[in-house]
């Protein structure tokens, strides 16, 4: 009896400590996970991105384009929210879209045709806008 009363106890620990997380960004789960704006399996996650309510709730999506698309139609979710996207050249490290560079051009292949990519460091940003003869583009004018 004791054994079970120790676990329930540990079990109702855990669960608060987990609900008490940081506000984050969440792993995205390749090929399992789905954009919350067009539905389609997050599948290339160079592209991949998310929003993180002031609540915690994580929104997670395919393309920038799609992320741009859902804030425009669901404003009150996204207001006080922080934007995260993965870096192109190492993704799987979602970084606060404020702190990225990003680059713009037809020869991009998003997901969803948005032809956006995102970059941690300034100097790579440059060098693949050269290479794929496109553009850098700032934060603002994306989310604008």
């Amino acid at each position: 009896m004791l054994t079970h009363i120790k676990l329930f106890a540990g079990l109702c620990l855990m669960l608060i400590l987990t609900s008490c997380g940081g506000n984050g960004p969440s792993p995205i789960n390749l090929n399992k996970d789905n954009c919350d704006n067009c539905k389609m399996s997050i599948s290339d996650i160079k592209f991949a991105c998310e929003i993180v309510t002031k609540k915690g709730r994580a929104y997670k999506f395919d393309d920038l384009t799609c992320m741009v698309n859902f804030c425009k139609e669901n404003s009150n979710k996204c207001n006080e929210a922080k934007y995260y996207a993965n870096d192109f050249i190492a993704p799987n490290n979602l970084y606060e879209c404020n702190i990225l560079f990003f680059v713009k051009g037809e020869n991009i292949a998003s997901p969803m045709g948005g032809n956006i990519a995102s970059f941690q460091n300034k100097d790579s940003a440059n060098a693949s806008a050269n290479k794929w003869n496109a553009q850098t583009i700032s934060w603002e004018n994306i989310i604008k």
